[in-house]
C-alpha cells in the first residue's frame, strides 16, 4: 500500500487591522490613544484645579474687602459722630459763658452747623455695615455671584457719595451759616470765615469716608463691567481716567490718569 504524507496543521493567522496593517502597528496605535486619553484627563484635572484656586483667592479678597470697609465704616461714623457731638456741645456752652455777643452769636450759628452733621451722620452712614450684615444673615449660601454684586453695589454707593451731589446739602448750611453772620450780623469777614472752615471741615469728612471697594473694581476691571468709571466727554468720544489728590506739609497734588 502506497503510504499518504503526513497532512501538516496549519495555525490560525492573526487576522490584520484593515487600518493599521499589522499586529505591532495596532499596538502602538492602541498606546498612542491611552496616552492622548489620560493627558486629556490630566489637562481637564489641572484646569479644573486652577479654576478652583483662583475662585478661592477672589473670594478671599471680596471677604476682606467687605470686611476692610465695613471696619473703616465703623471707625469713621464714630469718630465724626464724637467729634461733632462734643463740637455742638462746645458751642452751646461757649454761646452761654461768653458776654460778647459777636462770639455768642457765631457759637449759636456753628452749633447749629455741628449738630445737623452729628445728625447725618448718624441717620446716613456709609453703607458699608449694613451691606456687610445683609451678607452675613443672608439664609443663602455665599458665592462669587452674590459677593461680587455687594461689592459692585458699593462701589457704586461709594461714588455716589464722592461727586459733588453729596456737597450740595453742606454747602447749603455753611453758606446760610456765613450769611447769618455776614449779612444779618454785617460781618462780611467772619461769614466768609465760617463758611469756609465749615466747608473745609466738610470735605475732610467726604474725603475720608471708606473706598475699598471702589478700589477694588478698579483693581479687577475686567471683572466688573458694570462698575463706576470716571468718564470726560470729549465731541463724540468718552475718555476713562483715574485721579487721586493728595496733601503734604507745603504743598498739595492732584494726578490723573487717562
Amino acid at each position: 500500500m502506497t503510504q499518504r504524507p503526513p497532512v501538516q496543521q496549519r495555525l490560525p493567522r492573526r487576522a490584520l487591522n484593515p487600518v493599521t496593517g499589522s499586529p505591532v502597528t495596532d499596538r502602538i496605535a492602541r498606546l498612542i490613544c491611552a496616552s492622548l486619553l489620560v493627558l486629556g484627563l490630566a489637562w481637564a484635572g489641572g484646569v479644573s484645579a486652577q479654576g478652583t484656586v483662583e475662585s478661592t483667592a477672589e473670594a478671599a479678597r471680596l471677604q476682606a474687602t467687605l470686611d476692610d470697609g465695613a471696619r473703616h465704616a465703623r471707625y469713621w461714623q464714630g469718630i465724626w459722630a464724637s467729634g461733632y457731638g462734643l463740637a455742638t456741645a462746645f458751642y452751646l456752652s461757649e454761646a452761654e459763658r461768653t458776654d460778647n455777643r459777636e462770639t455768642r452769636f457765631d457759637a449759636h450759628v456753628t452749633a447749629i452747623k455741628t449738630g445737623l452733621a452729628f445728625a447725618d451722620v448718624l441717620i446716613s452712614p456709609p453703607p458699608h455695615q449694613r451691606m456687610r450684615r445683609a451678607m452675613d444673615t443672608d439664609e443663602q449660601a455665599p458665592d462669587l455671584a452674590r459677593a461680587r454684586a455687594a461689592v459692585a453695589t458699593l462701589a457704586i454707593q461709594e461714588q455716589r457719595r464722592q461727586s459733588w451731589r453729596a456737597r450740595i446739602g453742606p454747602l447749603l448750611v455753611n453758606a446760610a451759616g456765613g450769611l447769618a453772620i455776614g449779612v444779618s450780623d454785617d460781618r462780611p469777614r467772619d461769614g466768609w470765615l465760617n463758611f469756609a472752615s465749615g466747608m473745609l471741615v466738610t470735605e475732610v469728612r467726604i474725603r475720608t469716608e471708606p473706598r475699598h471697594a471702589s478700589r477694588h473694581t478698579s483693581r479687577y476691571a475686567d471683572r466688573y463691567a458694570s462698575a463706576p468709571r470716571n468718564t470726560l466727554r470729549v465731541g463724540d468720544d468718552q475718555l476713562v481716567y483715574d485721579w487721586q489728590w493728595w496733601l503734604a506739609p507745603g504743598h498739595a497734588g492732584l494726578a490723573v490718569r487717562f
